[in-house]
């Protein structure tokens, strides 16, 4: 089934002390995936929210114009250094015309001591700036180019190098050679190794599995705490890309026993994609959660439900799908997610929810009380999976 999730383009937490991730994944006759970084300096909140917008509403606008089902993804990545922040949107459109796809990327180097965007010739010192300039004209890159526009040119700088981005080329040159001396804020937690534990299972009794796709958010705490209150457990479907932002929350979940699920790592349609780009996009969400949680994830829930050949077939992975669609992306209605996660409920269904939403946060008490109410337990989707063998060997 299709799902549309689209939470709230605009929302902007400008007071976090420790940087998040913004999503937005919708699915109608075009499909957007959106994830970008929200963090504690509220005027770069506002400078990368309103280029989201933009490019959103753009795509929306163009979408109209496509011969194919559109897709619209938005990634990020982010270094955190202790005097700066730099930041890269890598933004990709396909399906608009014949065309191929789009691809580019939006940077931003922010300096924290001024609350102010930099740019190269900025941070850079006259003979680092030349250096480049020489070495990019000796690659092919016009000169005129480089003279007037140097300054707009893209940038992202890492632990140890430093990209430019022209014409969807790629050129890096190391921070040392660069003279430019930054410090990493350090984020180095110890890790536990989690092996999930499964419950007792009777076999005579009603079992059912409440599932979250498109995790964690700022909604996430208190989910947990709602199953923690009905001594129940769920399984997240999560996203790569938001892992390192929400890793102290993904840890609680494992260790009050919730399950933590592969839901690939930026929410790219993965039928589209050729196999190499399926198993990386799959294979690094399960490198993220392992090394931020120590668990290893061996369910696989495809975006948007789709599924192919090779998905069906990844190896040590068990793919994933629901039963029983709320639609909490569509109605945002406590009274009615509660409706139609509970109503006909049968022995063994998977709920679908989101744990990007207020509404879905809000619904989950009454849905637990009522589905208890009905006589089922409420197990993750690892227990559904034991259960199940067991009856069948019985």
């Amino acid at each position: 089934m299709k799902k549309i999730l689209c939470i709230l383009l605009f929302l902007c937490i400008g007071c976090a002390r420790e940087n998040k991730v913004q999503t937005i994944i919708e699915e109608n006759d075009f499909l957007i995936g959106i994830n970008y970084p929200v963090t504690a300096y509220k005027n770069l909140n506002n400078i990368i929210q309103t280029d989201v917008e933009n490019i959103y509403t753009e795509f929306k606008k163009e979408k109209t114009l496509a011969i194919q089902q559109p897709e619209l993804n938005i990634d990020y990545k982010l270094t955190e250094f202790e005097s700066h922040i730099s930041i890269l949107l890598d933004i990709y459109i396909s399906n608009i015309t014949e065309k191929k796809p789009i691809h580019y990327v939006k940077t931003y180097f922010y300096d924290k001591e001024k609350q102010v965007i930099l740019n190269i010739t900025e941070i850079l010192n006259q003979d680092s700036i030349a250096f480049i300039k020489n070495d990019l004209v000796k690659q092919k890159i016009n000169i005129h180019y480089l003279n007037n526009y140097i300054k707009n040119l893209p940038f992202f700088v890492e632990k140890k190098q430093i990209h430019f981005y022209y014409n969807e080329s790629v050129y890096n040159y190391s921070l040392e050679e660069l003279n430019l001396k930054l410090t990493v804020k350090s984020n180095h937690k110890e890790i536990e190794t989690f092996q999930p534990t499964n419950k007792v299972l009777d076999i005579n009794k009603k079992y059912v599995a409440i599932t979250f796709d498109d995790g964690p958010s700022i909604y996430t705490e208190r989910i947990l705490n709602t199953l923690k209150k009905h001594e129940v457990n769920a399984t997240f479907f999560i996203l790569g890309n938001k892992v390192s932002a929400y890793q102290d929350l993904l840890i609680q979940s494992l260790k009050n026993g919730n399950v933590i699920g592969n839901h690939s790592y930026n929410h790219k349609w993965l039928i589209k994609l050729k196999d190499n780009e399926i198993k990386n996009q799959i294979e690094k969400t399960n490198e993220e959660i392992q090394k931020y949680t120590g668990y290893t994830p061996t369910l696989l829930r495809p975006t948007y439900g789709s599924l192919n050949t090779y998905l069906k077939h990844f190896p040590n992975m068990e793919v994933v799908l629901w039963t029983v669609d709320t639609m909490d992306w569509k109605y945002k209605n406590t009274n009615v997610i509660v409706k139609r996660a509970t109503n006909h409920l049968k022995d063994g269904d998977i709920i679908l929810m989101h744990d990007i939403y207020k509404s879905t946060a809000n619904s989950l008490d009454k849905i637990i009380t009522e589905i208890k109410k009905q006589g089922f337990e409420i197990v993750t989707v690892l227990e559904l999976k034991e259960i199940q063998k067991l009856r069948k060997y019985e």
